[in-house]
């Protein structure tokens, strides 16, 4: 054990000198203050039943780092040999070891690969001890019957901390979406996606005008999208429109042209016989503009139609009914790193509703939980470019509005970006585009109003712009218009003339 701490507390002191040769001339420094810092904090807090010059040792050692991180400064290679050499004086083999690693002459290169191989060991051993003290302390809880919670939160709580520690670190620093260096491609590749977003290519269109209007576009890869509203406003039948249109009317745009491109809907609510048949009437009902006849048609026949309809631009589609008491946000994770793993590249995923999903592992309560789920999966999301779209209801304050004699056509205007989500109202600080639906009704036909809200890193765009309405057919899905050219003028109507509301 005194063996096992020596020789980590040496590598830190290593590290730290490792950085100092490399980063002498610089002016930027990237010292690993808070990799030595957290190990020594580690050994900081444990008892110490050693006794004699083994407490001693590691003491002087910890003082050693301790001064060293809070002035880093104020050391050279020199003055810490001079410190090592008392400390070790009754260690002369190891002393010699390290005084020999100290001054050993590395090219800049040589001195960022022993950099990096300190790095990654210490942040191992860190690791390793974490995930010991993690598993002996849920023995002793579950032993004595001292855990928080029922058996099976306690047990995915413990499992997620775990994984969590136990994550392989890669050539790739984990935590880092994007790297730019000045010096190398990267830049150019980051300003190749800011042209593809600016003349649309990185974007995936809906089959509505007034939608794409709103969105400048369509939905950028990667995006988190929330569409909220009352119970009963459109919101599933919106989703799987959506989701159908991803297929219809983009063509893929690959990142990895060896993949298989892909988009998912994934139902927490509604049984697939349900969202099966809304998406077959929407496909046939955009195609005949007239709603099939469900007793003569058979299984067989839809399934070969609604194939045919889906791959006309290459797109694979995946449909799921999961119950979600049975998932939590790593099972949803787990599923999706699945498809990647047998060759897709996902560009966009719709779940209905991912609010259904149970917050286990999340932190926090009173609805911060929730905050925290969906956080979890825009940061799951975003850096793997798929665009993730999720319905979620309004509070009972919103419906309050209604009460209050807020018309219908303008009930959409007054909730966005005013935090009326159901369950946490913070969500609306975590999601890149808010999207607010309203059922509402003008010379009594029935309409989809629409307002945007936030819209993170999307450019100005006019307020009228931002309210759209989309026109049901008579008992029908709102079928897509973006290749119409008779489709109804939104801005025909007087919407502040109240006589038109019911």
């Amino acid at each position: 054990m005194i063996k096992d701490k020596t020789n980590t507390l040496t590598k830190c002191i290593i590290l730290l000198c490792r950085e100092m040769e490399l980063y002498k001339d610089t002016e930027t420094k990237d010292y690993s203050l808070d990799l030595v810092k957290t190990i020594v904090d580690l050994f900081s807090k444990e008892s110490k039943p050693l006794l004699g010059g083994e407490t001693i040792l590691i003491d002087s050692m910890l003082e050693l780092l301790n001064s060293m991180t809070n002035d880093i400064d104020s050391y050279d290679v020199t003055s810490i040999i001079d410190n090592l050499s008392i400390i070790l004086k009754d260690h002369q083999s190891l002393l010699n070891s390290v005084v020999k690693s100290l001054t050993k002459e590395l090219s800049e290169s040589g001195l960022k690969k022993s950099i990096v191989s300190v790095r990654t060991q210490l942040n191992n051993y860190y690791r390793e001890i974490e995930v010991k003290k993690r598993i002996a302390r849920a023995n002793f809880e579950l032993s004595s019957g001292k855990y928080e919670g029922n058996f099976k939160e306690y047990i995915d709580g413990l499992l997620l901390q775990i994984d969590s520690l136990n994550t392989k670190v890669s050539e790739k620093t984990p935590g880092v979406v994007t790297e730019i260096d000045i010096e190398d491609d990267s830049m150019t590749e980051v300003l190749s996606s800011v042209k593809s977003l600016d003349n649309g290519m990185g974007k995936m269109k809906t089959g509505w005008k007034e939608m794409n209007t709103l969105l400048q576009g369509g939905w950028r890869r990667g995006e988190m999208v929330m569409i909220e509203s009352l119970p009963h406003n459109y919101k599933s039948g919106l989703s799987q429109s959506l989701f159908l249109q991803a297929s219809r009317h983009n063509v893929p745009l690959m990142i990895d042209k060896n993949k298989k491109p892909l988009n998912i809907y994934i139902s927490f609510e509604d049984d697939a016989e349900v969202f099966g048949a809304f998406m077959y009437k929407y496909l046939y009902f955009e195609e005949h503009r007239k709603l099939p006849d469900m007793e003569t048609v058979t299984p067989v026949e839809m399934h070969a139609y609604m194939r045919e309809r889906l791959k006309v631009n290459g797109y694979h589609v995946k449909m799921l009914r999961i119950n979600p008491s049975d998932w939590s946000f790593k099972d949803l994770f787990n599923y999706i790193l699945k498809l990647e793993a047998d060759g897709y590249e996902i560009h966009q995923c719709i779940i209905d509703y991912l609010s259904k999903l149970p917050p286990t592992g999340c932190i926090g309560k009173g609805g911060v939980e929730y905050r925290d789920l969906y956080d979890r999966c825009r940061q799951f999301f975003s850096p793997k470019k798929i665009t993730l779209i999720t319905p979620h209801q309004v509070s009972t304050e919103a419906k309050q509005l209604i009460r209050n004699g807020i018309s219908r056509l303008n009930f959409v205007k007054e909730i966005v970006e005013k935090g009326y989500t159901e369950l946490s109202k913070q969500l609306d600080q975590v999601v890149d585009i808010e999207i607010a639906i309203a059922i509402a009704y003008i010379n009594k036909k029935p309409v989809l109003t629409i307002q945007r809200g936030k819209h993170r890193g999307a450019g100005i765009l006019d307020d009228k712009d931002k309210y759209q309405i989309l026109h049901f057919p008579y008992k029908a899905p709102i079928p897509p218009n973006i290749d119409d050219t008779d489709s109804p003028d939104n801005k025909e109507f007087n919407i502040d003339d109240e006589d038109m509301f019911i």
